[in-house]
């Protein structure tokens, strides 16, 4: 009903903050992946927020809070977003076989934050979406406390920062999260990726090592 209200009705050009969240479940998923295809259901979902971000043409925060995947559509939608400074983002749990998406450049964006990562459900890749943050002052990042309670380290930063290393173009943050970061110790390619002269806050929860607050340096 509220996606249909911005699409069919004139409230949608006033609207600045959009949520989606809830509990939310494409019946078809597991069928359709099978045979690699994606859910019809998870279609038709991107294609009404797509026309609905479309709508919203002042649009500044966006949150993403459904337990199933977006799709290139909306991405592209976000990214057409001239005043989009805010992104909220959960990435699915279901190990199903879906594309990986690479997020593209949000140049505006000035907070990013992702939750529920999990190299096993095909979340997307970030860092493109990184390389041309250039405006960015936050960034938290939560992974999924699976990997720490199956003590599998199998998330690896550089992954998000290599296109930032690649490019000696250093983000200027002022806000560092790490939750539920189960991972070998990488913080050379943190250091090499973010600039820490700006840094005002530095969060580190569950982090890197088994005994909690143990952070690499």
């Amino acid at each position: 009903m509220g996606l249909n209200a911005l699409v069919t009705h004139n409230v949608s050009a006033l609207v600045k903050n959009l949520t989606l969240e809830g509990d939310w479940n494409a019946s078809d998923r597991e069928e359709y992946s099978r045979v690699g295809r994606i859910s019809e259901q998870a279609m038709i979902l991107n294609i009404a927020v797509r026309a609905a971000v479309d709508k919203c043409v002042v649009l500044e925060r966006f949150r993403w809070d459904l337990d199933t995947k977006l799709q290139l559509n909306v991405y592209m939608g976000l990214a057409a977003l001239k005043n989009l400074m805010r992104l909220h983002l959960r990435f699915p749990s279901s190990r199903a076989p879906q594309p990986t998406i690479e997020i593209p450049a949000l140049p505006n964006l000035r907070s990013f934050i992702f939750t529920n990562y999990d190299p096993l459900c095909h979340p997307d890749d970030i860092s493109r979406l990184l390389l041309h943050a250039t405006k960015l002052s936050e960034l938290q990042m939560h992974f999924s406390p699976r990997m720490r309670e199956a003590v599998e380290p199998s998330v690896q930063l550089f992954h998000f920062f290599r296109k930032n290393i690649a490019a000696r173009r250093k983000l200027k943050l002022k806000r560092i999260g790490l939750y539920n970061l189960f991972a070998r110790a990488e913080g050379s390619e943190l250091l090499d990726a973010v600039d820490l002269s700006e840094l005002e806050a530095l969060t580190s929860l569950n982090t890197v090592g088994r005994e909690e607050g143990a952070l690499a340096g």
